[in-house]
């Protein structure tokens, strides 16, 4: 926040500037071509009904960047293909507020279904269904079914190809994304450079295909593909009482919940779960591909009360050995499918894997802190230990948050 939105907010004049200086007037949208027409980048758009995109044939992304409001007031658009933008693919190409606290975009209650996202296939575009890419904003209450995410390199995701400074809450989608060569894809979010909070939200019945990137840089994960960014921004990507179901398919770095947690970034991860498939040829983990590691650069990862119960599998025999007989090059572990070699902080509290599910009896996630000596791992456990409701109450899990029931895996509530 600059000094002068300090000001404001210390002497209770913000509410009076916002209302003079950034009045922003207010369309109703009705129709397809209502929405294909939006034209003013500041202005506040309300849906009146849900509206039918199936003879709009070349629905073309909201040039520019967006720095208003859409308001779906729980109406649906349904029947929307979306063409390939120059600066971004999706909704929006980009939208881009003023302040994520005071003047973030919001884009919320809107409902979606039957949705085809085209991402550029030749030169690549960041491609997400709401936008391209997003900073300072809030999506909120977005219930998507039947989406179809595909294009080349760039950062694909279910929500938003590029993230920063925003919030995504109540957000759940049954998505497909395609995508080829070398770059990232997510259920939610492509590329997480910064400050961005996954709250409440989920993905279910996810297939993700990253294919052609062996020799490449390339990640695919349930909620997010990677997470990004810099020494000098130490701000987390934060994922809180969400989670993934279905299956990533990735030649490399493919996580239940995070494909690759690249060096610098910081994540703290609490109360969520992937019950997502992993197949990559290497760097698979349970909940996360690879949490990496460069010039002594590393990765920052706090996990609390999650859980991963799905299958790591892949084609390359070596990875399913545990260390110090396995390749490190290829891992593929029960939470963590990092190589042997560095130490990345990844610290686990009240954490769990299925053993049995997974096909692992290693997490990948040990990480021992050298201030106190102590060690902090996932716990591997038989299925019938997952689902047992006393292996999480003695854990201290909060049933307020969990519903944890005999005979079944944990669910949210």
């Amino acid at each position: 926040m600059n000094m002068l939105l300090k000001l404001f907010v210390k002497t209770g004049l913000l509410a009076s500037f916002a209302s003079t200086v950034w009045a922003a007037e207010s369309y109703p949208i009705s129709t397809c071509e209502d929405l294909a027409n939006i034209a003013d980048n500041n202005g506040e758009y309300y849906l009146v009904n849900s509206i039918d995109c199936a003879q709009v044939l070349n629905f073309l992304p909201i040039p520019g960047a967006f720095s208003g409001s859409l308001n779906g007031n729980q109406y649906t658009i349904s029947n929307l293909t979306i063409n390939p933008g120059e600066k971004g693919t999706g909704l929006f190409e980009q939208i881009k507020g003023l302040d994520e606290v005071y003047f973030p975009v919001m884009v919320q209650n809107i409902n979606f279904e039957n949705i085809i996202v085209l991402g550029d296939s030749t030169t690549g575009s960041n491609t997400g269904l709401i936008a391209g890419s997003a900073d300072e904003a809030l999506i909120d209450n977005i219930n998507v079914k039947n989406l179809n995410v595909s294009g080349s390199d760039a950062a694909k995701g279910g929500i938003l190809g590029v993230a920063s400074n925003l919030t995504l809450s109540n957000v759940h989608l049954d998505t497909k994304i395609d995508i080829t060569l070398n770059q990232y894809a997510g259920g939610l979010i492509g590329n997480s450079v910064y400050n961005v909070k996954i709250l409440a939200s989920s993905v279910e019945a996810l297939t993700i295909h990253n294919a052609n990137c062996i020799n490449g840089s390339c990640a695919a994960g349930g909620l997010i593909g990677i997470t990004t960014s810099s020494e000098q921004i130490q701000l987390p990507t934060t994922i809180s009482r969400s989670y993934a179901t279905g299956g990533v398919f990735a030649d490399k770095n493919g996580g239940g919940l995070i494909g690759l947690v690249a060096h610098h970034s910081y994540v703290n991860i609490d109360n969520s779960y992937a019950q997502v498939v992993i197949n990559t040829k290497k760097y698979a983990g349970g909940l996360i591909g690879q949490a990496s590691e460069e010039n002594n650069k590393r990765s920052n990862v706090t996990m609390t009360n999650v859980y991963n119960a799905a299958n790591v599998v892949g084609d390359n025999k070596q990875c399913d050995v545990m260390p110090p007989n396995g390749s490190g090059h290829c891992a593929k572990r029960g939470v963590l499918g990092n190589p042997d070699k560095g130490t990345p902080r990844v610290k686990s509290v009240g954490s769990f894997f299925d053993k049995e599910a997974t096909g692992k009896e290693y997490s990948g996630a040990r990480y021992t802190d050298i201030s106190n000596n102590q060690s902090y791992e996932p716990k591997a456990k038989k299925t019938s230990e997952m689902k047992t409701a006393q292996t999480f109450k003695a854990a201290s899990w909060d049933e307020s948050i969990w519903k944890l029931e005999d005979g079944y895996y944990p669910t949210l509530k």
